[in-house]
């Protein structure tokens, strides 16, 4: 989509760029503001499923992960790592 507001190389750059009009609430014009960054927020959380317990070989994949697992630093990296 092009706007003759902003540049093709602009949008080039920043592809992921958005604008939001602010409500007027005080002033006697409505504020835009432009986002250029995007925010992360790190890995997604682990999900674990029910089904998976039904599936065929899940407690051998278990058990042999725990074998070859190598923790180290304090109790709580330990656990965050192991999990």
């Amino acid at each position: 989509m092009s706007c003759p507001l902003i540049p093709e190389s602009f949008l080039n750059q920043l592809p992921s760029a958005s604008v939001t009009a602010l409500l007027r609430e005080t002033l006697d014009h409505c504020p835009i503001t432009l986002q250029t960054a995007i925010d992360d927020f790190g890995k997604a959380p682990f999900r674990f499923f029910n089904s998976w317990m039904n599936k065929d070989g899940f407690e051998q994949i278990i058990r042999d992960s725990r074998k070859k697992f190598k923790g180290y630093g304090t109790l709580d990296a330990y656990l965050a790592a192991k999990l």
